[in-house]
């Protein structure tokens, strides 16, 4: 290496810490950037069998990120702010139809990264079904898989005669909450009971956590 004072400038050897270090960068970079994309990768939705509700017809799968949740709330952000913190990853909606007694079932199959992510959501319906039906005219309990699940009901006041009953049922199985809306003139605890436990045998059952 020449002195400096010779007019020459000073040859840096490669084996200098900086050297290295100016190396190492651009397979530092690469590494960050895919962690960030493997953070930004959304989890694939939940599976809904068409013949999850036997004898109606099935509409395609709807994806459900966390906003479409939210829209059922008179507060979306509230909501959003409560999916958010109980780490929603993902969601479905499917429904079935038909011209009978039961005329629609909805059912929805939300994922969260812990079974108290998916509680919290419970907690929230628990004290907000009347923002998806309208008014909760009874709330009752079924039996799903040895727990209890909550039933809300709407039903008919009598000023529209075209009105039918709906009731919304919700559980947990595991990190997994499934919920059944189910309309119809026939639409009643016994009705919601054993559509419920269709669905939740098609659905797959109890998951642990996430």
């Amino acid at each position: 290496m020449r002195d400096a004072s010779e007019g020459g400038k000073p040859q840096i050897s490669e084996t200098a810490p900086h050297a290295r270090i100016g190396r190492l960068l651009p397979v530092v970079t690469l590494y960050l950037a895919s962690l960030a994309a493997c953070g930004s990768q959304t989890a694939p939705p939940p599976s809904i069998p068409a013949d999850a509700v036997q004898g109606l017809n099935a509409s395609s799968t709807r994806v459900l990120a966390a906003i479409d949740v939210a829209d059922d709330a008179l507060a979306p952000d509230e909501l959003t702010s409560i999916l958010e913190d109980a780490e929603y990853t993902s969601g479905a909606e499917r429904t079935f139809t038909g011209g009978g007694d039961i005329r629609s079932v909805t059912v929805r199959v939300l994922k969260f990264r812990s079974a108290s992510g998916g509680q919290s959501y419970l907690d929230w319906l628990d004290g907000h079904a009347g923002e998806i039906l309208g008014t909760v005219d009874l709330s009752t309990t079924i039996g799903i898989d040895g727990a209890k699940a909550p039933v809300y009901g709407h039903l008919p006041g009598g000023c529209c005669p075209k009105e039918v009953p709906v009731y919304l049922t919700g559980w947990s199985d595991g990190a997994k909450i499934v919920t059944v809306l189910v309309l119809g003139p026939a639409a009643d605890e016994r009705a919601v009971a054993s559509l419920a436990a269709e669905v939740h045998r098609a659905t797959g059952g109890s998951e642990g956590d996430a």
